[in-house]
């Protein structure tokens, strides 16, 4: 028996049997890759390998119309009897996405699954058929089916993990600097989303130095880059910030919420936040709500900030009123 997955399994052995099944060649066309031009179909009752080609063939022609291109769409076919399963080989690679649409078609009673096999190689598939190049139409097939089918996409691309909203990462901040003071110094750059500064759990330099860190989100993303560029190597007191976007799966946990971006236009919604940040960015907000509003940054502080942002040189080093 041939392993489903052997891409030079033998189709079309001038209609004789072959590793149990039988391969039929229908027209004269040249076969494609196999890595890109074969479709796998399983759950296939008791049949012969010319029925069921025969009958995909009617089922490709009927869907695409008639304004389709004269021929048979499968040029060859295995059919394994004992496992039933089968390969098919088609004519195109447009045909190769409309065959898909005929995933859970009634075949003597019992619905087809047709799928691409494991040996498929999408970067191939793509780079042959071109890149950017929109898919055939969908076929139009009035036999029965069964299940809720969706056409599958041409390229399925991966989908990117969502971490919930970037973050910045502020390090190396100095342990007599107070929270209401380092949300001061943030907020010069626009107002933030979040604050989560856990002072009693330091990070660990070399030596075993206490390194103090944050995580912050601004309401607006855009703002990431401006305050990275003013506050990254501010010095502070006895200390030069550090400040970069958060890396996920570093500086906190890499699981995946799955859910959209915050909509900026709404409130802030604590469950849009990773989990574990959650009850700690709640509980910020809490604090915020029965701390004293902080003292206002001095007009002197705002302008080095803004000074920084544009890239204007200053020796003023900012305090931002950390000495009462």
């Amino acid at each position: 028996d041939v392993p489903p997955s052997d891409p030079n399994i033998p189709l079309g052995i001038g209609g004789g049997a072959g590793a149990g099944g039988s391969g039929i060649l229908g027209g004269g066309a040249s076969l494609l890759d196999p890595e890109v031009g074969r479709i796998y179909v399983t759950n296939i009752p008791d049949t012969t390998v010319d029925d069921l080609r025969n009958f995909l063939n009617r089922m490709m022609a009927e869907g695409q119309g008639p304004m389709r291109t004269p021929g048979n769409s499968i040029l060859k076919a295995y059919y394994n009897r004992m496992r039933k399963y089968a390969f098919l080989d088609m004519r195109n690679l447009d045909e190769c996405i409309q065959v898909l649409d005929l995933d859970g078609i009634l075949y003597n009673g019992k619905p087809l699954k047709v799928s691409r096999p494991v040996s498929f190689k999408m970067e191939k598939f793509v780079e042959m058929r071109g890149q950017g190049k929109p898919d055939p139409p969908p076929l139009v097939v009035r036999a029965a089916r069964v299940g809720n089918h969706q056409r599958r996409p041409a390229v399925q691309k991966p989908q990117k993990p969502d971490y919930g909203p970037e973050r910045l990462f502020v390090s190396s901040i100095p342990a007599l600097l107070e929270e209401s003071h380092l949300r001061q110094l943030l907020e010069a750059f626009g107002p933030l989303q979040g604050l989560y500064f856990p002072k009693d759990e330091p990070k660990q330099d070399e030596l075993g130095k206490p390194i103090y860190w944050a995580l912050c989100l601004y309401k607006d993303p855009k703002v990431n880059p401006v305050a990275i560029k003013g506050l990254n190597n501010l010095k502070v007191m006895t200390s030069e910030l550090k400040v970069r976007a958060a890396i996920p799966g570093q500086d906190f946990p890499a699981i995946a919420i799955n859910q959209p971006m915050i909509d900026q236009t709404q409130q802030f919604q604590p469950k849009m936040i990773h989990p574990q940040l959650m009850s700690a960015m709640t509980r910020q907000q809490e604090i915020v709500l029965d701390h004293p509003v902080p003292p206002p940054m001095k007009p002197v502080a705002a302008a080095v900030l803004a000074n920084l942002a544009m890239d204007r040189p200053t020796n003023i080093i900012v305090l931002l009123n950390m000495v009462s």
